[in-house]
């Protein structure tokens, strides 16, 4: 670099929390000298952000606490610990750990000092107290970075080592999260104090053994890629054919979607997956990961060999069903078991949905006993045919079947259609008779509908005979707020030329559709929901989306036409254009005399058989 040449100067990326309009002016004030990369309204919002993990990491969190701090319920003189603001400054803070945190604050707060020693605990150290402030004061307090002893005077006598934050564990400690806690922090013993209470595993004290970085990764134990002291495979394929006791996969660019194909080999079941190195643990654990550590030392060595003991254990214990192949429900304790534990140390949840054959009794009764075992045979195959490798399904008993959903996502909509479809087949007794099968089903979510696998299954149980009492063919969440019409006394008229539904009313409607004969447009406005239900191959739906003018319809059978949207999450938002795109295509399908099945979640804004009669 010349003489002459200055250093290249590096704008700020910004994330804003503000819980008034100022953010706007804000946001207008410091676009000269910084990036705004994204932007909140509550401390709430703000920490649901922070947590997801979306985005780059911004170098700067601005949060203006003179809003929400007010509302904060102070019991002599110090916060109590039930507010929200400090929980949820905790969760930003953890979950930002490399991100620098300025927090405005009332001029008032500076004599609060249980506010500010649980502020200051959180290594938060850039507090202002203000009553207004200008681009000026903000162009300053980015590039003043201050630390422990800048606001140590407004505490006399802090001992941040008593303040109680015993908390979730957390991704704080990370490199980067090391180095801004001893830049900040007085001296490495308050660092280290600092860690213990925000519960960082990786921030190492003097007292640290050297010897423990020292330690024999076991035989049995296979990296894939380049893992120092470790076996090491190439490929998938000859991981599988290792057969190992636990997998390790060094943590980067591409590992989760690795941990995905691993986890669609049944012969690696029994062997845990373990992600090394610093790295986004919740996308990892998403993927199907089973433990995330940073390093390899005796005491993560330890854990991992433990954790391979016991699910070599209790897959040694899935002994399968004679007749349908299914495993028996003994497994299922230990299985069910494992996943709960997964759940409380990383937070991926699971699902439960068990299923009963609808009049079965009815088949072993008039068919025979070897007629009803076909039906069970067959009814396994479905099942296995029907699911993800990653999912369990096992014979619960009778006629009944338990299956396993590992991830956060919504199963509701795969129950329907599994139940749609078995509807559909066509089984041969061994007789040669011909005859068609349903069942009911129950659906309960881990941490939704019940806090242990035990209330779990009860919960699913409990939807099941719910699904019975109304009318059987059906599957039925255990959530209150997801059973839509359940009990409801409205029964859709299919005799309208314009059959609208609103609610969720997906399977009522699916039978419907699978019985009727005459030519039918089928338009889904609930988020491709019926249509995935109907077997529209999700990828492929946005071909058939009504709103688009050139849509091209995707048919279930000869005389029936599906018109939907890409299946999401949520509700999807539509305005007035794609209001009137549904009516242009009601209107064109009733005068070519077709009948026209509408499935929305909410009314309609318009009035459809006034647009008919007219």
């Amino acid at each position: 670099m010349s003489i002459n040449e200055q250093p290249e100067q590096t704008t700020p990326k910004v994330h804003l929390v503000f819980e008034s309009d100022v953010i706007e002016n804000i946001y207008g004030a410091i676009k000269e000298f910084a990036q705004v990369t994204g932007k909140d309204f509550t401390m709430d919002t703000a920490a649901q952000w922070a947590k997801s993990g979306r985005g780059e990491p911004p170098d700067i969190i601005l949060i203006d606490g003179t809003v929400d701090v007010s509302r904060i319920d102070l019991t002599n003189g110090s916060i109590a610990r039930d507010t929200s603001f400090v929980s949820r400054l905790k969760e930003i803070r953890i979950s930002r750990p490399n991100s620098r945190i300025i927090l405005l604050l009332p001029e008032e707060r500076t004599e609060d000092t249980g506010f500010l020693q649980a502020v200051t605990s959180l290594a938060v150290f850039d507090i202002y107290f203000v009553k207004e402030f200008n681009e000026r004061h903000l162009r300053q307090w980015f590039e003043t970075r201050r630390t422990f002893a800048d606001v140590q005077h407004f505490l006399p006598g802090m001992k941040l080592a008593d303040t109680e934050l015993s908390g979730q564990k957390s991704g704080f400690g990370r490199k980067a999260g090391k180095q801004r806690l001893k830049k900040d922090l007085p001296d490495k013993g308050l660092t280290a104090r600092i860690a213990k209470k925000l519960s960082i595993p990786f921030l190492k004290t003097a007292q640290n053994n050297k010897d423990d970085m020292a330690v024999q990764i076991p035989e049995q134990f296979v990296a894939l890629g380049r893992l120092p002291g470790a076996r090491c495979c190439r490929s998938v394929q000859e991981i599988c054919e290792a057969k190992p006791a636990a997998v390790l996969i060094p943590a980067g660019d591409g590992a989760a979607g690795t941990i995905k194909q691993l986890r669609r080999q049944f012969i690696l079941s029994s062997a845990p997956i373990i992600v090394v190195g610093s790295c986004d643990s919740g996308a990892y654990y998403e993927a199907g990961a089973d433990e995330c550590v940073e390093v390899l030392d005796r005491l993560t060595m330890e854990k991992i060999r433990n954790l391979a003991a016991r699910m070599r254990g209790m897959w040694n214990l899935a002994v399968k069903d004679d007749l349908t192949g299914l495993y028996k429900r003994d497994f299922l304790q230990h299985y069910l078991a494992e996943q709960e534990r997964r759940y409380r140390e990383t937070g991926i949840s699971f699902s439960v949905m068990i299923c009963d054959l609808d009049h079965f009794k009815q088949v072993n009764d008039t068919y025979g006993h070897p007629a009803g075992d076909e039906v069970l045979r067959a009814f396994a195959r479905f099942l296995n045919n029907g699911l993800r490798k990653t999912d369990v399904v096992a014979r619960y008993g009778g006629e009944e079947f338990l299956m396993v959903f590992c991830g956060n996502e919504n199963f509701l909509p795969i129950g329907e259609r599994l139940c749609y479809s078995w509807s559909r087949q066509l089984l041969t007794l061994p007789g040669g008779q011909r005859i068609r099968s349903t069942f009911s089903s129950g659906l309960a979510v881990m941490g939704k509908d019940a806090g242990s696998w035990e209330e779990l299954v009860k919960s699913s149980d409990e939807a099941l005979y719910r699904a019975k009492n109304a009318g059987r063919n059906r599957v039925l969440p255990a959530s209150a707020t997801e059973r839509g019409n359940e009990g409801s006394p409205a029964v859709i008229d299919f005799d309208k030329k314009v059959v609208v539904a609103t609610g969720d009313r997906t399977m009522e409607l699916s039978r419907f559709i699978g019985q009727y004969k005459r030519p039918l447009v089928v338009i889904d406005a609930d988020c491709g929901r019926l249509a995935s239900v109907l077997g529209v191959d999700p990828n492929t739906i946005w071909k058939h989306d009504w709103r688009v003018g050139a849509a091209v319809p995707a048919r279930v059978n000869k005389k029936t036409e599906v018109f939907s949207v890409p299946i999401q999450r949520e509700e999807i938002e539509m305005g007035e254009m794609d209001w009137r795109k549904l009516k242009e295509k009601i209107i064109s399908s009733v005068k070519a005399g077709k009948k026209v099945i509408v499935s929305v979640r909410n009314t309609l804004p318009f009035n459809i058989e006034k647009i008919i009669s007219g």
